[in-house]
């Protein structure tokens, strides 16, 4: 069986960012624009056998043949499920897990054709037969449960909305008092993003890159940010 080449970095960690190939693709493929049908599973299962063959490779391995299957959608639409798990390992771990969210809620109903079904389907049956493959959707839900977590711009000044006309409405308060807490209230606060603790050890540098970019963002938008809590670096 031909196991696709995980990258990894010098602590044996995965390594779950995109590589420049797939950045490359990503933006060819956004260019492209439309890109008509998906491919049906018994020709996407045909080219599949076709490049094996070539290869002097085995078909009777299920696993193998799903290797070079093509993906019929999404950003990497066009390449196989071996070169995705190489080069975007991140992206088809939230894929995965954005699968089995959906298939664990009964409110979310997938708006997939038939053909686009079956191909993830079958990139999810490829993907948690590794070990490797099983690691990223795991970061991926511990990245995702944290990040939910934490509370939104919006939610928190509808909280202090809220503080605010309780405070008001108050009378056990002086003026002085009243005065004091709401200047408190209303000043800007800075916010220090929260690291979740449980979390394993590539969740957490999963989580690292995430603020990275973040702070990246803030900093072209020219807005202050506070610096980022001390997170372990990984090389």
């Amino acid at each position: 069986m031909r196991t696709p080449n995980f990258r990894k970095y010098a602590n044996g960690m995965l390594n779950l960012s995109d590589t420049p190939a797939a950045v490359s693709i990503a933006r060819e493929n956004k260019a492209r624009g439309y890109w008509g049908k998906p491919k049906t599973d018994e020709h996407v299962r045909a080219i599949a056998l076709r490049h094996i063959r070539q290869q002097h490779g085995v078909t009777s391995n299920e696993v193998d043949v799903l290797g070079p299957h093509e993906l019929q959608f999404g950003t990497y639409r066009g390449q196989t499920f071996r070169w995705i798990l190489e080069n975007c390992l991140g992206y088809a771990g939230w894929l995965v897990m954005k699968m089995e969210m959906e298939a664990e809620s009964s409110k979310e109903q997938s708006k997939d054709n038939k053909e686009h079904t079956i191909n993830k389907q079958k990139i999810r049956k490829y993907m948690v037969h590794f070990p490797e493959g099983r690691e990223a959707v795991k970061i991926k839900r511990e990245t995702h449960s944290s990040l939910k977590q934490a509370p939104s711009p919006q939610s928190s000044s509808v909280g202090k909305s809220l503080e605010l006309k309780s405070l008001v409405l108050s009378s056990h308060l002086t003026p002085h008092a009243l005065q004091h807490r709401a200047r408190r209230l209303l000043s800007p606060k800075k916010v220090q993003p929260t690291i979740p603790t449980g979390m394993t050890d590539n969740a957490l540098l999963h989580v690292h890159h995430v603020l990275e970019m973040e702070k990246s963002l803030y900093i072209l938008c020219k807005i202050k940010y506070v610096n980022l809590p001390c997170l372990p670096h990984y090389t």
